[in-house]
């Protein structure tokens, strides 16, 4: 693949990829919910157990600091699956770090993903974590 980084310094490091992407997909005992419109009630559909696509994949990766104890990350991915062109897997994941102190930070976690081999829609995922971190050695 393709890899550059064109922006570097303490506020944003900018990283950009193009290449070649493999996704395997393994859904154990994973349902979801799917209205056939013949039939009044809502369906539960099973998932299949593996999958895999192979495609072109382009990632774009950013992060950095606003203040000394402030910092970002985020990354943008498409995978354009050779054998399904009209859907490719996006996603999007941001963490804000708010560092507390030296062993203790804030996190806020959103990762945003459209995926139609697992739902026909976006999927959104957030959380806020209090991590803590000192060195055994």
């Amino acid at each position: 693949g393709v890899y550059a980084r064109p922006v570097r310094s303490y506020w944003i490091d900018l990283a950009l990829r193009l290449g070649f992407g493999f996704q395997l997909l393994m859904c154990r005992d994973l349902y979801v919910l799917e209205d056939e419109g013949d039939t009044a009630e809502l369906e539960h559909l099973r998932l299949e157990t593996f999958s895999h696509r192979e495609g072109l994949e382009f990632c774009i990766v950013a992060a950095g600091s606003l203040t000394g104890w402030l910092s970002y990350s985020a990354e943008f991915g498409i995978l354009e699956p050779f054998t399904d062109l009209e859907n490719p897997v996006i996603d999007l994941d941001v963490l804000l770090t708010l560092r507390l102190w030296s062993f203790a930070s804030l996190n806020y976690l959103l990762r945003l993903r459209r995926d139609i081999a697992v739902v026909d829609d976006v999927v959104i995922n957030q959380a806020v974590l209090l991590r803590f971190a000192w060195n055994l050695f």
